[in-house]
C-alpha cells in the first residue's frame, strides 16, 4: 500500500485500529482529511474515501499507531478469504509509508522553522528601529540638557553678582552712586 491509495471508511478503520464512528468523528473535526467517492447504485450517501498518506498522517499526528498486522486489501472476487487469516503488508511498503510519514512531519517541522525565524528576523528589525529611535530621543534630550545647564550657569552668574551689590551697608544702597560704586570696589 503506498501513500496515494485510496481506503474506505471500514478499511480506514482497520488499519486505524479505531471504530468506523471514530474516522467520522476525526472527518468531522477535521483530523482526519477525506474525501466523498461515488454513490451507491441503489441510492444512499457517498462512501467516504481516504487516502493512505492522510490516514498516516492524521495517526501520526495524533500519536495513534496504525494496525500493522492486518490486510486491508480485498481478496480477488471470487475467492473467499479465510476469517482468521490475517496477510502482513510486504515490509517494502511499511517502510515506505513510515519514510513518508516521517518526511511529512520534518517538512511540517522545516516549514515551522522558516515562520519561526522569519518572525524572529521581523521582530529584530521592530527593536532595531526602536533602539535608532531611542537614540535619537537621547541626542536630543542631552542637547537640551546642556542648553538648560548653561542657562542655569548664567542665572547663577546673576545672582552671585547681585548678592555682591547686597553686601554694602543698607544706606549706602539706598543712596547708590558712585560713592557705593568705590566702597564695592574697596571692598
Amino acid at each position: 500500500m503506498d501513500a496515494d491509495s485510496t481506503l474506505t471508511l471500514a478499511e480506514a478503520a482497520k488499519v486505524a485500529d479505531r471504530s468506523t464512528s471514530t474516522l467520522r468523528r476525526w472527518i468531522q473535526s477535521g483530523e482526519l482529511v477525506a474525501t466523498t467517492g461515488n454513490a451507491p447504485r441503489a441510492g444512499g450517501r457517498a462512501p467516504f474515501v481516504i487516502r493512505a498518506g492522510d490516514l498516516f498522517q492524521a495517526l501520526s499526528d495524533m500519536g495513534v499507531k496504525p494496525k500493522q498486522s492486518q490486510s486491508v486489501h480485498k481478496p480477488p472476487q471470487g475467492t473467499a478469504a479465510p476469517a482468521t487469516a490475517t496477510a502482513t503488508p510486504p515490509a517494502g511498503e511499511v517502510a515506505e509509508l513510515r519514510f513518508a510519514v516521517e518526511r511529512s512531519k520534518l517538512e511540517h517541522q522545516a516549514e515551522t522553522a522558516r515562520l519561526r525565524l522569519a518572525h524572529g528576523l521581523e521582530r529584530m528589525n521592530d527593536l532595531e528601529r526602536q533602539i535608532s529611535m531611542l537614540r535619537s530621543q537621547v541626542a536630543r534630550l542631552e542637547s537640551e540638557a546642556a542648553d538648560w545647564r548653561e542657562r542655569h550657569d548664567a542665572r547663577e552668574a546673576e545672582v552671585r553678582a547681585l548678592r555682591a551689590s547686597l553686601d554694602l551697608p543698607w544706606y549706602r544702597r539706598l543712596l547708590g552712586g558712585p560713592v557705593a560704586q568705590l566702597e564695592a570696589a574697596e571692598g
